[in-house]
């Protein structure tokens, strides 16, 4: 197979052959395809042409296919005679034309030989020239190394969106799958590898400022990502204590009618719901189950407990 081959300013004419166009150039036929443009498909056009053929595969195939860089139409050589050299006017040439031109316009300015012939129309271009047109003019930006002349046109960098940073913002810190984020309110915040260790438990309270990340296009993430520059814990007010209950001093109960109820192995006077706890102060001779009695006595409410509240009974008697 043969190597590819530039053609610089060759002279050829366009042959057409079987509604295909080809140029042929001494004993070579040359095979533009579709790079040869519309308005040069014309037969016996002579033409001058530039490029770089490519070789065929099949040896068989006679004429060599031609990849066109630059085809231009061969103008004849020009037979007319060479222009006159112009011949300074003299004096007498000048003051006829001067005159000619003074008689020409009247009296009001307005010159009385105008031209009678009308405008030519000008003609709309058809789409064969449009195309023509736009493929010599693509042609001609391509030097003779197949190097494009027109600079490429760049475009503007499209200008970086900054968010503003978060700022001494209150959150609490979770867990969400194994990832460690920042709830603020209803928005969630990715701190990444930023938080450090020593804040990631779950549910702890902070303070803490941050920048805010970009989102990548296409990519959903558990949150918006942020890498943070300050941390530090809430400050928890302590709950207030509540008040303590002072004890209740004694209090001196009078003619309370009770019930005598022995309560493993201790005695007790029992009033509906109230349990008196008499200890060493209640008499032997009362110490009777079920014995209904009637006392006075003195209440230590301070020492109330589930047995009962202790009493110093200080009189008695059978009801």
């Amino acid at each position: 197979m043969e190597k590819p081959q530039k053609l610089s300013n060759v002279e050829g004419i366009i042959k057409e052959i079987n509604g295909k166009h080809f140029i042929v150039a001494g004993n070579k036929t040359y095979n533009p395809g579709n790079s040869l443009s519309r308005g040069m498909k014309k037969d016996n056009l002579p033409v001058i042409f530039s490029g770089i053929t490519v070789p065929a595969p099949n040896s068989r195939i006679i004429s060599v296919k031609l990849s066109v860089i630059t085809t231009n139409v061969k103008r004849p050589a020009s037979t007319s005679t060479p222009p006159k050299k112009p011949t300074k006017p003299t004096r007498s040439t000048i003051t006829k034309k001067v005159l000619k031109a003074t008689e020409s316009v009247n009296s009001k300015g307005v010159s009385k030989n105008p031209s009678k012939s009308p405008a030519k129309p000008t003609r709309k271009p058809t789409k064969s020239t449009i195309i023509t047109k736009k493929v010599l003019k693509a042609t001609e930006s391509v030097n003779s190394k197949g190097i494009s002349k027109v600079k490429p046109t760049v475009k503007p960098a499209t200008p970086k969106i900054t968010l503003p940073p978060i700022k001494e913002e209150k959150g609490t810190v979770e867990t969400k799958g194994k990832l460690w984020i920042i709830a603020v309110n209803n928005t969630h915040y990715l701190p990444g590898v930023s938080l450090p260790k020593a804040f990631r438990t779950d549910g702890k309270k902070i303070i803490f400022s941050a920048d805010r990340l970009p989102i990548p296009k296409g990519v959903r993430m558990a949150g918006n990502p942020i890498k943070i520059t300050k941390i530090q814990s809430q400050i928890q007010k302590a709950s207030p204590k509540p008040p303590e209950k002072k004890p209740v001093g004694n209090k001196l109960v009078r003619k309370v009618n009770a019930t005598v109820v022995n309560k493993a192995g201790h005695w007790a006077l029992v009033d509906g719901t109230d349990h008196y706890l008499p200890g060493k102060t209640l008499p032997d001779k009362y110490k009777k189950a079920g014995l209904k009695v009637q006392f006075n006595a003195t209440a230590v409410m301070s020492q109330k407990s589930a047995m009962g509240i202790p009493a110093l009974v200080i009189s008695i008697q059978p009801v």
